[in-house]
């Protein structure tokens, strides 16, 4: 009797101690990169997050919205909250050899792997919230001062008409935007109809509404699609939720930078 006490006893004590053993958690896009503003310096947000044990791993993109370049950050400091605003875990990186040779030019990134040690568990690790304060040691000059700058697939695109600003929204020519991230674009004269396609989205919208088809699925944006000088644009944030890309926009004096990054 005592013999199988003692099995049963060792059994229940093998399930307890699995039982407190932190299980994996996937990885998941956070909502933290949807669309990041800010005065016009690097930003960073976390693309997506995984428990590896005990630790807290953020993949986070460095953004340089900001007129000048950047380079040497000598000090990251990184406060990840959850759903309910608790806090998950707080680090720390000072002279760190990796992050002191990073270096942005305006409009670049740079995809960064960050763990934070000890971090507490959340059940949903889709809506975390980022707080990060950078300190760079070198800024260079001033690229630019005036004009709205746009970047898509890792280059700064240089439409024949610029985007502009109506009714509170941020217009952006679609053609030079899909094709730099891939995707073919037509346009039927007849039915003043734009179709933008690759592999797996098919994306359908028609000058003068407000919405587009992504997939079969409409979504809706406040400004018409429009023609400006045989150029069609969309809202900025159209173009972001359509295409499940992050928008970073930056504003410094009378310029601003947008920066779209595929979630990927």
């Amino acid at each position: 009797m005592s013999k199988w006490l003692s099995i049963l006893c060792s059994f229940v004590l093998a399930v307890v101690i699995i039982s407190f053993i932190p299980s994996p958690v996937s990885a998941s896009a956070t909502s933290d990169c949807d669309v990041v503003e800010g005065t016009g310096e690097v930003q960073f947000c976390a693309l997506s997050a995984v428990y590896e044990g005990r630790d807290l791993v953020l993949r986070g993109l460095f953004v340089n919205t900001g007129v000048r370049p950047h380079s040497q950050l000598e000090r990251l400091k990184v406060k990840v909250t959850g759903a309910e605003g608790e806090v998950l875990s707080e680090g720390e990186w000072v002279n760190d050899p990796t992050l002191l040779g990073l270096s942005l030019n305006p409009g670049q990134t740079e995809l960064v792997e960050l763990p934070l040690t000890g971090a507490l568990r959340s059940t949903d690790v889709t809506r975390l919230n980022t707080v990060a304060e950078l300190t760079f040691r070198e800024q260079g000059g001033l690229y630019w001062n005036s004009g709205i700058q746009l970047f898509a697939g890792g280059r700064q695109l240089l439409p024949e008409v610029p985007p502009f600003i109506q009714d509170g929204s941020t217009l952006v020519p679609l053609r030079v935007i899909f094709e730099a991230l891939g995707m073919a674009v037509g346009w039927d004269q007849a039915a003043q109809m734009v179709t933008a396609t690759d592999q797996e989205r098919k994306l359908v919208l028609r000058v003068g509404e407000r919405k587009l088809t992504l997939n079969g699925v409409t979504k809706e944006f406040e400004v018409p699609a429009q023609v400006v000088n045989g150029s069609t644009f969309i809202p900025l944030r159209a173009v972001a939720e359509s295409l499940g890309s992050a928008v970073f926009y930056g504003k410094f004096n009378n310029s601003a930078q947008i920066v779209m990054v595929e979630k990927k």
